[in-house]
């Protein structure tokens, strides 16, 4: 039977001799409501907030190494655990999507000074983010993209323009921009921010809808001072 590997933090487990035991569990995420109550009716109410609680997903560990086990648990725990903040997750199993996670290392086994087992598990992002919705792309004027997922995306765009105030356009819903002639502007759906290439805050050249991608076919065009757009679509799915 073929060994499977774990990615984290731009690391695979293979360069720690450590492969997966056992094909984990992987919840559903829960969608998030508000209850509320109306006089004279039974029961609740609820209101979709539109987003999801994080997930945890374990993963049961062995590994060997040529060095001894000391040595190699603690270049694991290096890995998983020594750098703060949460980290791209994928796997062997569905290596063409990934979680954003944060890791927690369970008590390492020593197995006769060569052999370790040991379980880690990851507070993920609901988010089941598409590898190939990472990679960005020049768009040409009045392009069609399809976002393949029921989930809306919250795409990153880099764009350039002549210094006059240009618009965006995405399915209708409108965004201008005070273009730069000498920098580009990013617009980042996710965070809800502009800033220039250099990391200054654009906010204040930016007027109307942040961009999103509904499932489907979406249609970006411009005009005016925008001369190029560059966009990241992170297309994600649950």
């Amino acid at each position: 039977m073929a060994n499977h590997y774990l990615y984290y933090n731009d690391h695979s487990s293979r360069a720690y001799y450590c492969h997966i035991e056992h094909k984990p569990k992987i919840p559903t995420p829960a969608p998030k409501y508000e209850e509320y109550e109306v006089g004279g009716r039974n029961g609740k109410l609820h209101a979709d907030l539109g987003y999801y609680d994080n997930i945890k997903i374990s993963y049961e560990i062995y590994y060997h190494g040529k060095e001894p086990t000391a040595a190699v648990a603690r270049s694991v725990k290096t890995w998983l655990a020594g750098a703060p903040g949460a980290h791209r997750l994928a796997d062997s199993y569905d290596p063409g999507f990934f979680y954003n996670a944060t890791a927690t290392v369970g008590d390492i086994t020593n197995v006769l000074n060569k052999y370790g087992r040991f379980t880690v598990e990851f507070d993920c992002d609901p988010r089941h983010f598409s590898v190939d919705g990472q990679r960005s792309e020049f768009l040409t004027n009045g392009q069609k993209l399809r976002n393949p997922f029921p989930q809306t995306a919250l795409p990153k765009l880099v764009i350039s323009g002549n210094g006059e105030t240009g618009t965006l356009s995405i399915n209708g819903e409108t965004l201008d921009v005070g273009t730069y002639s000498d920098t580009q502007i990013v617009v980042d759906g996710e965070n809800q921010n502009a800033y220039t290439l250099s990391g200054l805050s654009a906010n204040n050249r930016i007027y109307g809808m942040l961009p999103s991608l509904p499932e489907g076919e979406n249609v970006i065009s411009w005009s005016g001072g925008i001369t190029a757009v560059l966009l990241t679509p992170r297309w994600w799915t649950l």
